[in-house]
């Protein structure tokens, strides 16, 4: 089922006459020279942000790396009391589950998860955690692909799923097909911020950087301590070395890492 799905995408894609021509339609907006840099994708290498030393940039992610582990493990030991009383409750165990997977604790995670009765697997939030899971517990994308599609088929404009999909298809070292996988979701045009900043991830993993970038300032804009568009900005200042860290506010650029991944 995985493999068809992927298929039917490459049809998709295939029926674009090219890709640069394609790309000039996925944002819509005023500003051509945004869209005409879209023709090629940027893949110049990352470089440390303001003119920093390797080893302060080593540094400071490693002690955000810290930090946020550890902010991880205190919420997991709040989530263990609160089911202590409320053992059956779906959000805290997805919630537990998400926070395990980012612990390296997966096969814990699909424990907690095969254990809920009558999973809905076509909820969003519970299948992107459904199949981060099974992707890394496992090894298996064609299981957590299909958990995608089957939850695609009742939300398909859920960009949040596409970013997984192509997280996982990236990581299982698939990158043609998570490109192509990915496709449809890049002709959606969300006007939430939500939605907004979701396909500024998409967009960023698939390598437009400049288009990705024109996205979060936008979010970043109307809501300068969005945590999901903060974190990508602080990606981008290392693909598109030209953005200054000025851009965040203090608040986000000290944000925890919150985006969807493999």
């Amino acid at each position: 089922r995985a493999i068809e799905s992927i298929r039917d995408r490459q049809a998709f894609i295939e029926r674009w006459d090219s890709r640069s021509e394609t790309l000039l339609g996925l944002l819509q907006g005023p500003d051509e020279s945004l869209l005409s840099s879209i023709h090629a994708r940027l893949s110049r290498p990352a470089a440390p942000a303001g003119g920093e030393s390797v080893t302060k940039v080593r540094d400071r992610t490693e002690r955000r790396r810290i930090t946020e582990s550890l902010e991880r493990q205190a919420r997991l030991e709040e989530i263990s009391q609160q089911l202590v009383t409320n053992p059956g409750n779906v959000d805290l165990l997805i919630e537990k589950a998400n926070l395990l997977n980012r612990e390296e604790a997966s096969q814990e995670a699909l424990k907690i998860l095969e254990g809920i009765p009558d999973l809905d697997r076509t909820d969003s939030k519970i299948a992107r955690t459904l199949a981060r899971t099974l992707f890394r517990a496992k090894g298996s994308w064609q299981e957590a692909i299909a958990v995608l599609d089957r939850a695609l088929e009742v939300n398909p404009a859920d960009l949040a799923l596409y970013v997984v999909g192509v997280h996982i298809l990236h990581h299982a070292g698939l990158l043609e097909e998570g490109d192509q996988w990915g496709g449809p979701g890049l002709e959606m045009h969300p006007t939430d911020l939500a939605g907004k900043s979701y396909k500024a991830q998409l967009l960023h993993d698939l390598k437009y950087y400049e288009a990705a970038w024109s996205l979060v300032k936008e979010v970043l804009a109307i809501d300068p301590e969005h945590s999901r568009a903060g974190s990508l900005a602080r990606e981008l200042m290392h693909d598109i070395p030209q953005i200054p860290e000025t851009t965040l506010s203090p608040t986000a650029q000290a944000t925890p890492r919150e985006r969807e991944s493999a």
